[in-house]
């Protein structure tokens, strides 16, 4: 029972410690930005940001049990992972092969139910999707795509 005891305390002691662990992921505000897709692309489903800027834009909003971990250290680190693949708060920025290529990606996953992750849309019921949402959804990522190739190459 003692070997119990201190395997117990040994947990506690690593569980607090493994608080004062915060991967940062700079939260910023919601801000005017001339590169973000729904400033540059109009015609977004309002349900856009509910189910994809937590992950891919600057515009993320933490979760309650984020400030708890090995909760918190999931989510930040799905959080970076997916602003890495992609970030709509910058995604004007991309080159143009590169921002045609992703929003082309988001279509298809979108539509194949890749995204949004199903972990996310666990705790997240404005995340969850019906198959008419999915196909709105990806029609805006490609005409996105389209219109920003379009508006790049008259830019050159």
């Amino acid at each position: 029972m003692s070997k119990l005891k201190w395997v117990l305390y040994g947990l506690g002691i690593v569980f607090i410690l493994l608080q004062f662990y915060r991967p940062d992921i700079s939260v910023k505000k919601p801000g005017t930005s001339e590169t973000d897709l729904l400033q540059t692309v109009p015609g977004a489903p309002a349900y856009l940001k509910g189910a994809c800027y937590d992950c891919h834009s600057n515009e993320s909003t933490l979760p309650w049990y984020a400030a708890i971990n090995p909760a918190g250290i999931f989510v930040r680190n799905h959080i970076r992972e997916g602003r890495k693949h992609l970030n709509f708060s910058i995604i004007q920025d991309y080159p143009t092969d590169k921002k045609v290529k992703k929003l082309n990606e988001c279509a298809e996953a979108v539509t194949e139910g890749w995204m949004p992750m199903e972990s996310y849309t666990w705790m997240h019921a404005d995340a969850r999707l019906t198959d008419e949402q999915r196909a709105e959804l990806a029609r805006y990522f490609e005409s996105a795509a389209a219109a920003s190739l379009a508006r790049d190459m008259n830019r050159q």
